[in-house]
């Protein structure tokens, strides 16, 4: 006679078995938010080096993501020039100026936007000054 093994699982088939389980469990963590225990403080502002004001000033950029209990979460960024940026800096009355409520902009029917960031230095008139660069069309 001959004696009848049992059949079991062969072991690839357990090891697989595990792996799968392993990242239907991690998948399932991240997926339920409970991750965050471990990432606590990645959006405080002050853990991202910036400070909560009530507006960014000039020098300064809005983190839209970090959490700040009154205000902005405004960090320091580094100016560049204008043309560093791309653009040149443009005063009132040049082919790149249009007028909106006394308030100039860079003129976007005649091919130029502005670049926000940029900094561009006093015109000797005294005029408003922008960085403004020719748009991509």
């Amino acid at each position: 006679m001959t004696a009848k093994k049992g059949q079991g699982l062969p072991l690839n088939t357990i090891i697989i078995a595990i792996l799968v389980m392993t990242v239907l469990v991690v998948l399932i963590v991240v997926l339920t938010n409970g991750i965050g225990k471990f990432s606590f403080g990645l959006g405080d502002c002050e853990t991202q080096s910036g400070q909560c004001m009530d507006s960014c000033p000039s020098g300064y950029a809005k983190a839209p993501l970090a959490k700040c209990s009154t205000g902005s979460c405004c960090i320091k960024v580094e100016e560049k020039t204008c043309t560093e940026l791309g653009g040149e800096c443009y005063s009132a009355g040049t082919p790149a100026h249009s007028s909106s409520n006394g308030v100039w902009v860079c003129d976007e029917a005649a091919g130029y936007e502005e670049v926000p960031s940029a900094k561009c230095p006093p015109s000797e008139a005294g005029n408003q000054v922008k960085c403004c660069k020719q748009s991509i069309t």
